[in-house]
């Protein structure tokens, strides 16, 4: 389960973490909040700032699913750069759950890639998910997962 303000008591005068889900996406779902995003995404997938600058946009965060159990669920952020799709998620905990929630939003949100009437599967762009994990600082800092299959092929 994700962090919840109303499960921990803060001090008096303590400021609310950045981990919390609700401060996380209200801050950084805020077009006027967008050169942050364009920075942390420069450094964090190696690519140069300029190439960035001006093209990023915040997508909704509404997930259209269709299983009843995870229906109205948002995402945290939603980005878009050009033809590809950014999704960052903020986790407070590691569970199999958890990253399994996380596969089902990556592929809902590549899954929307696919343009009307493209029966070749073509026009499908690049989908990369950000997993925030406050859980664990010990970890590596970045990983990368790629669908395969059981030979190994991406």
């Amino acid at each position: 389960m994700k962090s919840d303000i109303r499960k921990q008591i803060l001090q008096k005068g303590e400021i609310i973490p950045l981990s919390f889900d609700f401060m996380f996406t209200s801050i950084f779902n805020k077009k006027e909040n967008i050169i942050i995003l364009e920075n942390f995404l420069s450094c964090y997938l190696e690519i140069p700032l300029e190439n960035i600058r001006g093209k990023l946009i915040l997508s909704p965060r509404n997930l259209e699913l269709e299983n009843k159990t995870v229906a109205n669920k948002q995402v945290d952020l939603i980005l878009e750069l050009e033809e590809e799709k950014i999704n960052i998620e903020l986790s407070n905990r590691i569970t199999d759950g958890i990253i399994n929630r996380n596969i089902i939003f990556a592929c809902n949100i590549h899954s929307r890639n696919l343009k009307y009437g493209d029966n070749s599967y073509n026009s499908i762009g690049k989908t990369i998910q950000i997993n925030l994990n406050h859980y664990h600082m010990n970890q590596e800092f970045k990983e990368t997962y790629y669908l395969r299959n059981e030979k190994g092929k991406i």
